[in-house]
């Protein structure tokens, strides 16, 4: 691509700015929604099969549902 003027190159600047942005903010909301979901697993196992673990069942079960969901992913 030939660059006509510093118009132009602003403009291409600027073009690249805004699809990083994008960019990040499509990650940031995947990250959010993947988060959403991990929590509402953890609810629905305590409050349905009545879980009364430890702090530390509660990291391993935590590891073990993140690792699932990013195997799924």
């Amino acid at each position: 691509m030939r660059v006509q003027s510093s118009r132009d190159l602003e403009i291409i600047v600027n073009m690249s700015r805004l699809s990083i942005l994008v960019e990040r903010l499509t990650f940031g909301v995947m990250q959010f929604r993947q988060l959403v979901i991990f929590v509402a697993i953890l609810i629905a196992l305590n409050f349905f099969l009545d879980l009364h673990i430890s702090i530390i069942g509660s990291v391993v079960l935590s590891i073990l549902i993140s690792f699932v969901m990013n195997r799924v992913r």
